[in-house]
């Protein structure tokens, strides 16, 4: 359902799919380091879950949104 919701989104706006960042995203290595920003993410919040505290749970999820967008990057 998801997917069908994405491709008519991509279909209605014109989004290019030939484009060097769109292929980007296609490759091996690309979807192995999604597969490690979901590990990150999986850990923090299991993290968060034994340490509740509302200041530290922000400060993390900062952190993780910075790795997660480092890691991602270029």
């Amino acid at each position: 359902m998801l997917m069908n919701i994405i491709d008519w989104l991509i279909d209605h706006l014109e989004v290019p799919q030939n484009s060097e960042h769109i292929k980007r995203t296609k490759t091996r290595l690309y979807k192995k380091r999604i597969e490690w920003v979901k590990n990150f993410w999986i850990i923090a919040g299991l993290i968060m879950l034994v340490f509740p505290h509302p200041a530290f749970v922000v400060m993390l999820c900062l952190f993780i949104i910075f790795l997660s967008f480092a890691f991602l990057d270029e």
